[in-house]
């Protein structure tokens, strides 16, 4: 039985032997040092996220400094001076004393560890971090800092030098702190193997089988799994596994009991140490299995069951009642199967995504139960069965390029799913780092155990959203990414803007026979029409013939003996008409002709819920399409000049659509609109890292950004919302009094914001092209906060119910997925917007149907560096100012030479003389000469002024960081210095009290 206080004794011993020298305190100074200096590194500040990522990565590199440092001499020291055989003759077992020396080594740790502390005080300075993940990452600092303690101490009993209990420690930890790399050096070894196969020489080749049998089966089980950094990641990201915590103890449990093996072994006689020493052997041997056995169990059933504790504040990674409630309430009629495509190897930050897919199926199975089916097919090679099959459902190989070891190598991988039901099916054909996964998976299921899907019709416009075939080109146009995200959820059909809102056309396709049209479910005949659409005529089989309608977005199949109703996607060119669709999407109405525009209004009007964009300069479909840039004549086929060019409505201003709507694109007029089209443009940019690639005219729509409304938390589509980004949008505001209608702005623009118009933002370029943005226009701010989006609707019931954005670029391709591509691929960041989940949650609460959104607006609320961008704000505030004054010094010079120029120009015709004439046309022309030379100094000046300013906001923000990072730093050790010195000081102050006046040196 173990004595609590003789543990005690031993504990206190300990500690106080530790501190009681200059050299602990040393190592303590040093390792708070440390972490503060990789926790304040130049990315911390450039991610702009409280959090401490940057030193998770390298902590385990940490722990191979300071463990050893700690242990090294907790036996080391006792076999040096000979304490060892006195601590051992005491009336105390041996588990005793190891067991009270660990937990000093270990509270030394500890206090270690809280003097780190004082870098979240500095954190809490400046950002509103989350603490739930803070201390659930000290928890996994705590831990695998208790874990490698024991093994620090193993290596110290190993010797009786420190030095070589140090070295001796540093191996041995760096055991499970490079598990993942031992295991990723098999696979070189591996390579040997099938060169040694190849040999000719039958000896060498048996040799190299033998070798790739045996370290193929090591590396399938891995052991990666079981690396320090890999058990450590979930703390890191706010999370308490059970799977980590079985990791550490088992971790400790293991090295303690060799320290045990070895402080024991004193007992062996001399005879019975080749026997024991066997037995021991065998017993670790035994451990080592049952420990191992006992975490892959545990890591299976965790992760299966979700033993894991969320702390973080949001309780990001816990299941949402949605998705159980949605699991339980499968219909057993029509039972889900879930079948995950996975392959054996993914890049490196695809790992966590692979495990967390693997744990939530397998709770999705479990609260399933027999209705919810899971299938995990592992993908070998890109030529396996697993991978045709996956290309079957559409599940894509994916090619990523990833750096490791200071080397890019290319990686082939298969990461989808297909989730499907005796009606439906839906096709999760990559799956991203950033993908939220239990939406997806959530949402998937709520589709395919529906009865019905819903409709979105999108209204075919310039903008080809809905794909379809460009006859100037002579090419298939691709549909939109955001179609194929909607058709994850509902059916989408082309809308013909030529047809009556009220007229839903039926039109007989094609007819078919089958052979037995009545024992057909309607699985198999969706399976059927969608064979005979592709081929327009087939005969299946001898037998009754079978009439298959379109109308609307519906199928109808009938016979004499039974009738069928079902659907199927259509292509882009098949367009219906108005009235078969439960929610409408318009992307660029202003581009339809009058005829077409007053169909569209009346649908508007008679209570259709749609969702339009429309902007003043649409950059990513072309600038072609502007309402400011006259219409071109369609091209025709070969290169031939195709008929004249549809006027657009209202000349493009959308006059009669935004009279429906109770709005103007400016507000400035009242009477039917005439002015220029303006573009937004907003200064605030919470992504430091990239201020320098994109324009003030991409709009970061945040609540950061001084506009604590910019993001509405009123309305459920944007409630929750973080950052949406917009490229050059356009402004509009209520006009009137509309009593029948509400207008609830979602989306505005911050503090820091202004408007151009078309003239200031555009200027010739090459006639073919047509205008072009300015490289760097004047800007001058305002101090409006403009809307870009609104919820308006009628205050009746089935009254007018409209989502309106003034930017159709804000769902373009390119904001919803190129630029996030293009940054994490060339410049190593993520930028992550909530673009995608506004469409989406705007479509359902138009369609009525509001399961899925909350379940999509619920992610882990970003936490910045809110003061650092307060300050920065600031600085970036007196820099704008500063140009503004510029700006308008600037334009007053070259409006005044402007002005002597037409002065001088009107002159020409007052006087009739040709003398006169002369002199004035020297006039003009110098004067000309003038403005041209003086346009050139004032535009030199402005861009070195500019860059001079722009210098200075970045030297004061440099110089905010390092002060910042300084402070951050230098404040942890503080503590430790102040109580080494306090400790030292008392010491030295008792060894003078108790030394005898006689035998002190006289002075």
């Amino acid at each position: 039985m173990l004595r609590c206080h003789v543990i005690w004794a031993v504990f206190c011993r300990n500690v106080a032997a530790y501190f009681s020298g200059v050299l602990g305190y040393l190592f303590i100074v040093v390792f708070v040092l440390a972490m503060a200096s990789y926790a304040y590194t130049p990315e911390f500040f450039a991610n702009n996220v409280a959090t401490l990522d940057q030193l998770n990565e390298v902590f385990p590199w940490l722990l191979l400094f300071i463990v050893p440092a700690i242990t090294m001499s907790a036996w080391a020291d006792e076999k040096k001076l000979g304490t060892e055989e006195l601590l051992f003759t005491l009336p105390v077992s041996d588990t005793e004393i190891l067991l009270g020396k660990y937990l000093s080594v270990l509270a030394v740790y500890s206090i270690a560890l809280a003097f780190s502390l004082g870098q979240l005080f500095v954190l809490g300075l400046y950002a509103d971090p989350d603490w739930g993940l803070l201390f659930a990452t000290y928890v996994g600092y705590w831990l695998a800092g208790a874990a490698l303690v024991s093994a620090g101490m193993f290596a110290s009993s190993l010797t009786s030098s420190s030095t070589v209990a140090f070295v001796l420690g540093v191996i041995l930890c760096a055991i499970p702190v490079f598990m993942r790399e031992i295991v990723q050096m098999i696979s070189v070894v591996d390579g040997v193997a099938v060169w040694l196969l190849s040999s000719e020489n039958g000896v060498v080749n048996w040799f190299g089988g033998v070798v790739q049998h045996v370290f193929g089966f090591i590396a399938s089980l891995e052991f990666g799994q079981l690396s320090l950094s890999e058990q450590f990641r979930e703390f890191g990201l706010g999370m308490v596994p059970l799977s980590g915590l079985i990791y550490f103890g088992s971790l400790t449990a293991f090295m303690l009991y060799m320290n045990h093996v070895v402080i024991t072994k004193r007992h062996w006689s001399a005879s019975q140490k080749t026997g024991m020493g066997l037995q021991y052997v065998l017993r670790t041997a035994c451990l080592i299995v049952i420990l191992t056995s006992a975490n892959v169990m545990t890591r299976v059933s965790a992760d299966a069951m979700g033993l894991r504790a969320d702390v973080t504040a949001d309780n990001a990674y816990t299941l949402t009642d949605t998705t159980r409630d949605l699991l339980a309430a499968v219909d057993e009629k029509q039972p889900v199967t879930i079948q995950a495509f996975l392959s054996d190897a993914v890049p490196q930050e695809f790992i966590p995504v692979r495990k967390r897919l693997e744990g939530l199926l397998q709770q999705y199975s479990r609260l399933g139960g027999k209705n919810v089916e899971v299938r995990i097919v592992s993908v070998g090679d890109a030529y396996s069965r697993a991978a045709e099959e996956a290309g079957t459902f559409g599940i894509a190989k994916r090619q990523i390029q990833s750096e490791r070891d200071g080397r890019f190598e290319l990686t082939e991988f298969y990461l989808g799913a297909v989730i499907s039901s005796p009606n439906d099916e839906v096709v999760i054909s990559a799956i991203d780092v950033d993908t939220p996964l239990e939406y997806e998976l959530t949402r998937s299921v709520r589709t395919v155990s529906g009865k019905n899907r819903r409709t979105v019709g999108v209204l075919a416009t310039d903008a080809s959203v809905i794909g379809g075939f460009d006859r100037s080109s002579f090419r298939s146009l691709p549909p939109w990414q955001i179609v194929t995200e909607l058709r994850k959820q509902y059916d989408v059909a082309g809308i013909s803007p030529d047809l009556p809102y009220d007229e839903q056309p039926e039109l007989e396709l094609f007819r078919l026979k089958a052979k037995h049209v009545t024992g057909l479910d309607e699985k198999s005949l969706n399976e059927e029409i969608r064979k005979a659409y592709a081929g327009k005529n087939i005969e299946l089989a001898a037998g009754a013939a079978v009439k298959v309608v379109k109308a609307g977005s519906k199928w109808r199949v009938s016979d004499d003996a039974n009738s069928h109703s079902s659907t199927i996607l259509l292509q882009g060119e098949d367009l219906i008409g108005y009235g078969s669709f439960d929610v409408l999407l318009a992307v660029l109405p202003s581009s339809l002709s009058q005829p077409q525009m007053a169909r569209f209004v009346d649908a508007i009007e008679a209570g259709t819920p749609t969702m339009i964009f429309d902007d003043p300069m649409p950059v990513t479909v072309g600038l072609q399409h502007a309402p400011m840039v006259p219409k071109r004549p369609p091209g025709g086929p070969m290169g031939q000049q195709g008929p004249p060019p549809t006027p657009r409505a209202d000349d493009g201003k959308a006059t009669s659509l935004m009279k429906a709507l109770g709005i103007m694109w400016d507000s400035s007029v009242s009477k039917p609109w005439s002015g220029e089209l303006v573009v937004v443009f907003d200064y605030f940019n919470p992504h430091p890292k990239i201020e320098q690639l994109v324009p003030p005219e991409f709009v970061f729509i945040s609540p950061e950004s001084g506009v604590p409304s910019a993001i509405s938390e009123k309305s459920k589509i944007t409630k929750g919302f973080t950052q949406m980004l917009a490229l050059f949008p356009g402004r509009f505001m209520q006009v009137g009094n509309e009593s029948d209608l509400e207008f609830e702005p979602l989306l505005r623009s911050g503090a820091n914001s202004g408007v151009l118009k078309w003239s200031e933002m555009m200027e010739e370029g090459n006639p073919f092209a047509g205008p072009q943005p300015k490289r760097d226009p004047v800007r001058l701010r305002d101090e409006d906060a403009h809307t870009l989006a609104a919820h308006i609707h009628s205050k009746k019931k089935d009254g007018l119910n409209v989502v309106y954005v003034s930017d159709i670029d804000i769902v373009s391709d390119y904001c919803l997925y190129s630029l996030s591509d293009i940054l994490r691929r060339g410049f190593d960041y993520e930028l992550e917007l909530d673009n995608v989940d506004f469409v989406l949650n705007s479509v359902d609460l138009l369609a009525g149907d509001e399961a899925m959104i909350d379940l999509r607006n619920r992610e882990a609320k970003m936490r910045p560096l809110t003061e650092i961008q307060e300050q920065v704000n600031g600085f970036r505030k007196q820099r704008q100012q500063e140009e503004e004054r510029r700006q308008k010094q600037w334009k007053e010079e070259i409006e005044t030479i402007q002005s002597q120029l037409d002065d001088a120009q009107k002159n020409l015709g007052t006087d009739d003389s040709s003398l006169a004439i002369q002199r004035l046309f020297t006039a003009a022309e110098n004067a000309t000469q003038r403005l041209k030379q003086k346009k050139e100094e004032i535009e030199q000046e402005k861009q070195q002024a500019l860059d001079r300013l722009k210098g200075e906001e970045r030297r004061q923000v440099d110089s905010l960081q390092t002060r910042i990072r300084w402070w951050a730093i230098l404040l942890p050790p503080i503590p430790p210095i102040m109580l080494g010195v306090l400790m030292l000081g008392l010491r030295a102050y008792r060894e003078e009290r108790t030394i005898q006046p006689s035998r002190s040196v006289r002075r």
